[in-house]
């Protein structure tokens, strides 16, 4: 998970809870006897994926913890959010129940719950169940503000066909519970429907022949996936599955929603849903649209979100971000307050120097305070990073100092369609728990701009640079590509407000540049 917060808090999180096999670069439990030899591996593999994503994540300057530093301040690798999923999936589970509580009756009433969403959460909407016995819910089920429902049902009622009507906004979607826990009610379940049944779920919904074979259900689900994958749309790791995945407004399958309703919304075929539902359920699932904005508009210049005061002295950034892992679920919110206090010395160089206070919450909390070096050449349009030192006071305090060697440069001189190419190393000098370790890693990245579209984040909707980085780094001998990183700058303020790499999606909640809401 790339997490707004300094990388190393990532890192040193990662180096406490997990080891990491090079294989395929997921975090697991270490079972290592050897707290020094924990520490070492992690590390190395951490600094690998979490600096390069960071330092290679396009002009980033505020694409952190402070509106400063990419190198310090950066999206962090997903050990941290992992390593504490990986964790708790591997706690003793909760104590079997006796033999007289097994032999107990079963219960008269099952709960059914889920997420009523377009993109937006469907809020005070009606949901309806019609069940194979006859029955429905045993009492009134509305959404909540965050789109939830909640009800219970007959323990024999299943399968059960959903709708879900009125509410904010006003909309009729459909869905299908094969048994109790969670069922969603969205565009994609209601798609789910029209192509299983060749019906519009509207029509379907109210028939007496309503039962679908959980085998249509699967061969629906699976064509789906094939056609938005096609579509480039960004689709969540690990399983494909509308109906009954669990999840919450502003994560990543939230956010396909979002990319749903822009795909209408641009397309030059389609006036509507509508539209889409009944191309859908006529059997012409690749009616689907592409994906809205996959590579930027193509004009315009980088220069227009390059903003040097920023880096002013006294320029004071507060940043809230939340950060969701793609494969997992797993969510990171973090806050930073970053103030540029003036001239430094870092490794012989003068610089800036900037001070970040994060914390982080969620899945892997964590508290930290970052010192980041940098240079400004306003001439040039380009900010220049010499490195970092974090100090990580929770969840276990520890210390590094980042130095970049030579510096880094972000360059904001570039028209839409211009690359350029950085080749720099990494030198990470660490103290964790007494444990001095040192590694150094190689990088080389390519930054494109793509040119300038609208995002539209919790903190709003922005005019933005699109930056994408490709690269790889080579760390104890092993080179590694970088995953594609993709990077939203806000034109004139220069913020970072979206960033998505290996399906991991980091979103702006709010943010302020001496005490000013970002525009």
């Amino acid at each position: 998970m790339r997490v707004n917060i300094s990388s190393l808090t990532g890192i040193l999180i990662a180096v406490l809870l997990v080891g990491c096999d090079d294989n395929d670069g997921k975090k697991k439990p270490s079972s290592s006897s050897s707290l020094a030899s924990v520490v070492a591996s992690s590390l190395a593999a951490s600094v690998a994926s979490s600096e390069v994503a960071s330092s290679s994540s396009a002009p980033s300057s505020v694409a952190a913890s402070s509106a400063i530093s990419s190198t310090g301040e950066v999206p962090v690798s997903s050990s941290a959010a992992s390593s504490s999923v990986a964790l708790s999936s591997n706690s003793p589970s909760s104590t079997p129940a006796s033999s007289s509580m097994a032999s107990s009756s079963a219960p008269a009433d099952v709960a059914l719950s889920g997420t009523a969403a377009v993109g937006a959460a469907i809020v005070n909407g009606t949901v309806t169940a019609k069940c194979a016995n006859g029955s429905g819910f045993t009492q009134a089920v509305t959404t909540n503000n965050q789109g939830a429902y909640s009800g219970t049902l007959p323990a024999g009622a299943f399968p059960c066909a959903l709708q879900i009507s009125g509410g904010n906004p006003a909309v009729t979607l459909h869905s299908y519970a094969l048994a109790s826990g969670t069922v969603n009610i969205t565009p994609l379940t209601d798609l789910l429907i029209a192509s299983a049944t060749t019906q519009a779920p509207s029509t379907w919904f109210q028939s007496s022949s309503w039962q679908i074979l959980e085998a249509q259900l699967q061969t629906a689900q699976n064509n789906l996936k094939t056609v938005l994958s096609n579509a480039s749309y960004v689709l969540p790791q690990g399983n494909f599955d509308p109906l009954t995945i669990s999840f919450q407004i502003g994560d990543v399958w939230d956010q396909l929603l979002d990319q749903l309703q822009a795909a209408i919304a641009a397309s030059s075929t389609l006036s509507s849903y509508a539209d889409l539902l009944n191309l859908v359920k006529d059997g012409n699932l690749n009616a689907i649209p592409p994906k809205a904005n996959s590579g930027g508009n193509g004009s315009g210049n980088a220069a227009s979100c390059y903003n040097p005061d920023l880096m002013k002295q006294g320029t004071r950034v507060v940043l809230n971000y939340k950060t969701t892992d793609g494969e997992t679920g797993a969510v990171l919110n973090s806050a930073s307050d970053t103030e540029v206090k003036g001239s430094a010395t870092f490794n012989g160089k003068s610089a800036t120097e900037s001070v970040s206070q994060t914390q982080a919450t969620g899945d892997a909390p964590s508290i930290s305070a970052t010192k980041s070096y940098f240079k400004v050449d306003a001439s040039a349009k380009r900010f220049i990073y010499y490195g970092s030192i974090v100090d990580v006071s929770a969840p276990v305090a520890a210390s590094s100092t980042l130095t970049i060697n030579p510096e880094r440069i972000e360059r904001f001189d570039l028209g839409a369609g211009e690359s350029y190419t950085q080749i720099y190393s990494i030198l990470s000098t660490t103290q964790v728990m007494g444990f001095p370790i040192n590694v150094t890693s190689e990088h080389e990245n390519q930054i494109t701009f793509k040119g300038i579209e609208s995002v539209t984040v919790p903190a709003g909707t922005f005019n933005t640079c699109r930056f994408e980085t490709t690269g790889k780094s080579t760390t104890l001998g092993t080179t590694t590509p970088a995953a594609l990183t993709i990077n939203w700058l806000t034109v004139d303020s220069g913020v970072s407000v979206r960033t998505e790499s290996a399906g991991d999606i980091t979103v702006l909640v709010s943010g302020t540049i001496d005490g000013n809401p970002i525009q």
